[in-house]
Parts: structure tokens; C-alpha cells; sequence
């Protein structure tokens, strides 16, 4: 005799399939899953779902986090918790690199430079072709802005929609399992 799990997968298939007569055993099989599968907890159910997309979400940003020193990539880090999920980027500087600065701004561009003065020194020192350079006051134009965060959400969000559609559909043709 098939297993349970063959028996909903055929009772599935032979409604989603066929327009013939469906077997008075097979539609009760089909519906005893549906009453199993309406009292499972949702929070289980969608929990690994969530955690693969945000897992995901934070490899991608990984790799499209732009590399120097591989700061920024490191300190990518996801969290999963019950029904949320988020993914962080805790250099100092993350928020500058996915949306620029100043001119450059995604959510806020403004026009012309922004100054720069020392705060804790009374000069600022930077390399300019080699060349130390010590100056009281800079006028910067900003940095453009380098995303690696967003467009990982935008990829996943579409397969996270996907990845829930899935499991529904794997729990209605596959019937609940057994814990």
C-alpha cells in the first residue's frame, strides 16, 4: 500500500489533473491533510523560509559589498527570529557606501560640496598622488553611492515569495509530515 505521503500527492495530482470522477478515498485522504496541515503552526512553517532568504539576502550583499580592506563584508551579518528576519551592515561607514554621500545622495541630493574640518586634531591629514597632505578644511563633493545591500533584497525578496509558495504547495501535494 502506498505511504501517505504518494497517497496526498496522487489525491493532489489526480484533482489538479484530471476532470475525470475522483475516488471517494483519495478526496477524503486530500481533505483529512488539509484539516492536518490548517492546525500546523505557522510560525514553523514559515520560519525556515525566512531564514533561507535572509541567509541569502546576507551572502549577496557579501558579495556585492564593494572590497578594499573586506571590512565592509565582514560585518554583514544576518538575524533570524521568530517570524523577522534582518541582515546588518556594522561598519561605521556601510550607510555612506550604499547610498553616497552629499551630491551624491540616493535619498537626498543636494548640490555643491560639504566641508570637512579636523574635529579632535588641528589639521587633517590625507595622501594625495603619494604625497602627505595636511590642510585645515577640505571641500569634499561625495561619494557616489556603491549599493550592495538593496540589490541583494531586491533578488530575494521575488524567490522568498517563491520559496513560501513552495512549501504550500509541498505540504498540500506532499501532506503534512509527521513530527
Amino acid at each position: 500500500m502506498p505511504g501517505r505521503a504518494h497517497s496526498a500527492h496522487s489525491s493532489a495530482r489526480d484533482l489538479r489533473q484530471s476532470k475525470s470522477v475522483v475516488d471517494g478515498q483519495e478526496l477524503a485522504d486530500f481533505t483529512r491533510d488539509l484539516g492536518e496541515i490548517s492546525r500546523m503552526d505557522s510560525d514553523d512553517i514559515v520560519q525556515g523560509v525566512i531564514q533561507a532568504a535572509i541567509e541569502d539576502i546576507a551572502d549577496l550583499a557579501r558579495r556585492y559589498a564593494p572590497e578594499d580592506t573586506g571590512h565592509l563584508a565582514s560585518s554583514i551579518e544576518a538575524d533570524v527570529g521568530p517570524k523577522t528576519g534582518r541582515v546588518v551592515a556594522s561598519a561605521p561607514y556601510a550607510t555612506f557606501v550604499e547610498f553616497g554621500t552629499w551630491s551624491y545622495n540616493m535619498l537626498e541630493p543636494k548640490s555643491g560640496t560639504y566641508e570637512i574640518r579636523p574635529v579632535r586634531a588641528s589639521a587633517l591629514r590625507f595622501e594625495i598622488d603619494g604625497d602627505i597632505v595636511f590642510a585645515q578644511k577640505v571641500e569634499h563633493p561625495g561619494v557616489k553611492a556603491q549599493p550592495f545591500l538593496n540589490p541583494a533584497v531586491d533578488e530575494v525578496v521575488p524567490e522568498f515569495v517563491d520559496m513560501l509558495e513552495s512549501v504550500g504547495v509541498n505540504l498540500i501535494v506532499e501532506g503534512p509530515r509527521i513530527r
